[in-house]
């Protein structure tokens, strides 16, 4: 490997970096016609030793290993953190690279996918040789989300605030002197690196280490104007080639002439591929900052103004030189300082006093073990030229807030632009930045903490579910993603939240990507939803000729893991709270009928099966007894008395006596029980049935995702009251069964509140593995802090406080689990918010030109164009 990598540096020579030419006049142009001039020049990659991982640069080798951001940090993660300096020897060089990348379409592309074939799709295939469009809605919806969700890399989605979509991503490398023929160099390389990367895990952080395609792909986005908005191939590393020939396109255009700025441009410098670079350099330090405030320079948190219209990163480089000078010369300048801070100016000039103690800080940080450093910060603007000017201001207001003072590099465009690529922190590239007085000292122990190493919060990881942070990064979100722990969720939203569309939009994307979806409402929120998805829509009204008995849905037993479930043993649990809840709806039983319920419906089971009703449990306690050898007991008779209306002869005889009639063979169905509401006592018993139901099929397709929503369920986490035995056991029973048999319910309500009000509606709230909590009321804050879900302090309960929206655009929700904790914006396309409307003005026209042949996809755009609204495709 050593041999071919010699052969291919003689082979293509370069003239080595001259920092002088390229960097000191201000005003350079990269001609991509001249060879001599190309921006491929200016790059230091020469080759890729494989077996050793390790790349050659022109005047020194190197590693990069690139890190997922960190949401946060504490003292823990910054002492682990310190140990990189301590590793690393003198001279040499060490970048720090946050990027807001606008490249989204690996993770678009992987929501797109997981949504449902179309059944004749591979008619289709062998129609014409090749995988074909699938066209049916889940997949028409998902491809104008994709263009929609792209739309917003180097534009924002909102008129009114910056909101871009990125995907936080970063880098670590170092360098050290030598060359490709320095196998000790190379080895004590590797050996650094593997240290490093441990140091990195230890601080809690994912890193992985480049090879040779991946820097070629990161150097390729800061070259090629075009990839920012793309239009981005996959490169691969050709080994017969320079690598910093392979970062270049043939028709990359760069003009540095204006000292504030530069150019870059693809394919003759059209305006569609035009990226306005602005480079920044940190000027003035805070007096005290911390790792975990790192994260606010990617944007504030509450202020949606300050946000950055463009992609950009941020760079740390640091140089470790000889420490012994460092050290020796430390001391001299804290000596010098001190004997200055006593003199007379020192009282003219309080800065004396301040250098002095700073000084003396450093010092002692070096007596404590830590290295002397050289230091620069900058920051890279890559805009569209329309918003060039906006970007810079927001950024320098952004790094201002935190106590640093941000300023255009001027007439160093191009020096910085250098400093923010890879393994560019070389001897050479120090020396020329020490000369020109742009590096500032620091000790390791407070350069660590100016790291960019802290971002948004990235999701769950699978892209069922698409959400936004506040400062852009794109968010999937899927509750099965919690692997070792529960699925379940609970969604609190006040009225004008956007509950009812995130719970659509919930439902909308599991049921695209395959699963069985089950949902309980109130309100008719889901009707066009269904109806549009072919889903099925089931309204109970007093007129229906529904039946839902209960025990004709008893399930089949059968082992899973091992286990036996199912069965009549396992459906008792709930089929005995339920009959209670027929019973009295408002006081729990006496303990003794209570206990004897699950014994008569078993043996009644036992005896009739499926064909069972609650009419034989009735008639069980019709002699005040259940077994002949037992005495009267008048607690039996009123049992027998207070079934009678749902028996045969009863009021509610319809609905429960006779086999169930639903068809449940369709995967998205809605249960509408608003009109019942007038009658408590029913509706209640029916929503316990159709949960229970759910259940049952949860059970039966255990190797496929399911998912049931009971909205609005104020009334079914109360009960009758705190002290409801009967529904509380049946909802605890319910849940537990659903995360036994691999599904999730969502309850979903307007206040904590609703949950607080029973132990039952307490033990949900506190056992869901997902919270989503739109805007609230302090009331609503405060009972959530009660909770055992949350440790919310301060900070929490105000960003809650904060939560809001932007009209016809997104809605805000905090979600809260053990695997992902954060702010995420629900943002629909116009296609999505015709799909999931309930206005009447938008479900006329698109119900007539369903009646009139249209396809629901086919109908939404026909709207969207005698609108005037364009989506992008």
């Amino acid at each position: 490997m050593l041999n071919k990598l010699k052969r291919l540096m003689v082979a293509k020579p370069i003239e080595l970096f001259d920092v002088s030419q390229h960097f000191a006049s201000g005003e350079v142009e990269v001609d991509p016609s001249d060879p001599s001039d190309r921006l491929a020049h200016w790059l230091p990659y020469r080759a890729y030793d494989k077996a050793n991982e390790v790349f050659v640069n022109e005047d020194s080798i190197g590693c990069v290993i690139g890190f997922t951001p960190q949401t946060g940090a504490d003292q823990s993660m910054v002492d682990s953190l310190k140990g990189i300096y301590s590793i690393l020897p003198d001279n040499t060089g060490q970048q720090f690279t946050l990027f807001a990348s606008p490249h989204i379409d690996d993770l678009l592309k992987r929501y797109a996918s997981m949504r449902r074939n179309d059944l004749n799709h591979s008619g289709v295939m062998a129609q014409f040789g090749r995988p074909g469009r699938h066209e049916n809605i889940s997949r028409t919806m998902a491809r104008r989300r994709f263009a929609f969700m792209k739309s917003g890399v180097m534009e924002s989605l909102v008129p009114s605030v910056p909101l871009m979509i990125r995907d936080y991503k970063g880098f670590f490398c170092f360098t050290l002197p030598g060359g490709v023929d320095d196998t000790s160099r190379v080895s004590e390389l590797s050996e650094l690196r593997d240290q490093i990367m441990s140091t990195f895990r230890t601080a809690g952080f994912h890193v992985r280490n480049w090879n040779a395609t991946e820097l070629i792909n990161w150097t390729a986005d800061f070259c090629n104007a075009q990839r920012f908005y793309g239009e981005r191939a996959h490169l691969t590393y050709e080994e017969s080639r320079l690598i910093n020939e392979q970062c270049v396109g043939p028709d990359a255009y760069s003009n540095w002439r204006d000292p504030r700025r530069a150019i870059l441009a693809q394919g003759g410098a059209e305006e569609k591929h035009t990226i306005d670079l602005r480079m920044m350099v940190v000027d003035k330090y805070p007096e005290r900052n911390a790792l975990w405030n790192m994260g606010m320079l990617i944007g504030d948190l509450f202020q949606p103004a300050l946000q950055v219209p463009c992609p950009y990163s941020i760079t740390l480089g640091t140089w470790i030189g000889d420490q012994n000078k460092e050290k020796a010369g430390a001391t001299v300048n804290s000596i010098k300082a001190e004997k200055d801070a006593q003199s007379e100016m020192a009282q003219i000039d309080p800065g004396m006093t301040k250098k002095a103690k700073e000084w003396a800080a450093t010092r002692k940080a070096l007596n404590d073990g830590r290295k002397m450093l050289d230091a620069y910060m900058c920051v890279g603007l890559y805009a569209n030229p329309k918003l060039a000017n906006r970007a810079q201001n927001a950024m320098r207001n952004i790094f201002y807030s935190r106590g640093f003072e941000l300023k255009v590099a001027l007439r160093r465009q191009e020096q910085y632009w250098y400093g923010s690529l890879p393994m560019t922190m070389s001897k050479g590239f120090a020396d020329e930045m020490r000369f020109n007085k742009q590096l500032t000292p620091k000790h390791s122990g407070n350069a660590i903490h100016l790291a960019p190493l802290i971002a948004e919060g990235r999701g769950t990881g699978t892209p069922v579910l698409l959400g936004v942070g506040r400062r852009g990064q794109i968010a999937p979100i899927d509750l099965f993603d919690n692997e070792f722990g529960g699925k379940n969720a609970s969604v609190v939203g006040a009225t004008g939240s956007g509950k009812s569309t995130l719970l659509q939009e919930i439902a909308e994307s599991y049921y695209s990507c395959g699963a069985k979806v089950r949902v309980s409402e109130k309100g008719r929120s889901f009707q066009k939803i269904a109806e549009r998805l072919n889903g099925q829509f089931i309204r109970f009204v007093s007129q229906s000729r529904i039946c839902v008995n209960p025990f004709s849905m008893v399930s089949e037993p059968m082992e899973i893991d091992g286990e036996m479930c199912g069965g009549i043993d396992d459906d008792v649990a709930l089929l005995q709270p339920m009959v209670a809840k027929m019973a009295s709806p408002s006081q729990d039983l006496d303990p003794a009928v209570y206990a004897t319920i699950a014994t008569v419906i078993k043996e009644e089971f036992i005896k009739k099966g499926r064909e069972m009703t609650i009419t034989d449990v009735r008639e069980r306690y019709r002699t005040g007894r259940i077994y002949e050898d037992r005495p009267v007991d008048q607690r039996y008779l009123d049992l027998y008395d207070m079934l009678a209306p749902w028996c045969v002869g009863g009021v509610y005889e319809k609905w429960f006596n006779g086999v169930c009639n639903i068809d449940f063979s369709n995967d998205f169905i809605v249960y509408e029980t608003q009109d019942l509401e007038a009658n408590q006592h029913l509706h209640g018993v029916i929503r316990q049935i159709l949960m229970y139901k759910t259940t049952q099929e949860f059970l039966v397709e255990r190797k496929r995702r399911k998912l049931f929503i009971l909205d609005e369920a104020k009334d079914d986490l109360a009960g009758h009251g705190p002290d409801d035995q009967a529904s509380g056991e049946f909802l605890e029973n319910m849940y537990l069964r659903v995360r036994k048999y691999g599904g999730s319910a969502i309850t979903a309500s307007q206040d904590v509140a609703h949950w607080m009000v029973s132990a039952a509606g307490r033990s949900i709230f506190n056992q869901s593995d997902f919270i989503f909590m739109g805007s609230q009321s302090e009331t609503s804050i405060a009972a959530a802090a009660k909770s055992e879900s949350f440790i919310m302090d301060d900070q929490l309960k105000r960003l809650i406080g904060t939560l809001s929206g932007e009209s016809g655009y997104y809605k805000e929700w905090y979600l809260h689990s053990k695997i992902y904790k954060g702010v995420i914006r629900l943002l629909l396309n116009p296609s999505k918010v015709l799909l999931f409307s309930n206005r009447a003005e938008d479900n006329n026209p698109l119900d007539e030109r369903m009646a009139a042949g249209m396809s629901t996809a086919q109908a939404i755009d026909d709207l969207l164009a005698a609108r005037g609204i364009t989506e992008p495709a």
